[in-house]
């Protein structure tokens, strides 16, 4: 950016206006127009928009036929709690409450599961380390009492 503007002001000063009217302009505004920001607020509805539409479209599947013991059920299931938790509340949806609920508790077990792993690996590493020290140490007792 710097270099493009060192240059610009060399040009200028060289050989007029000619050229800089060849090198690039300087950008006075560097945030985005308005027209791309509303194209982005609309994007983002419509992608809302469309969580929504999905969530209730997968609902009713699973609620017309019995597809739990299928692939494609366990991936619905899955997809049923991932979007619970990004569409806007129902409280009053069964389903979308025991969907949400599912999903946070399977984040918290993983999680904790998670810790407990990382507790009981550092505690073992920890443990066989003092065992180490303790076997070094019982091993020199011995050393220096045969001497």
């Amino acid at each position: 950016m710097a270099t493009a503007t060192a240059l610009r002001h060399a040009a200028t000063r060289l050989g007029g206006g000619a050229w800089a009217k060849l090198l690039p302009r300087r950008l006075v505004h560097g945030g985005a127009r308005p027209a791309a920001a509303d194209g982005k607020a609309r994007a983002l509805n419509l992608i809302k928009q469309k969580r929504e539409e999905l969530f209730d479209l997968i609902a009713d599947t699973e609620r017309r036929y019995d597809t739990r013991l299928t692939k494609e059920g366990f991936q619905n299931a899955r997809m049923l709690q991932q979007l619970a938790v990004q569409i806007e509340p129902r409280p009053n949806d069964p389903l979308w409450r025991s969907k949400r609920f599912s999903k946070l508790t399977n984040d918290f077990l993983g999680w904790a599961g998670a810790c407990v792993a990382g507790y009981m690996l550092t505690k073992e590493w920890l443990r066989s380390d003092k065992e180490a020290a303790q076997e070094k140490m019982a091993d020199s007792a011995c050393v220096v009492s045969n001497n």
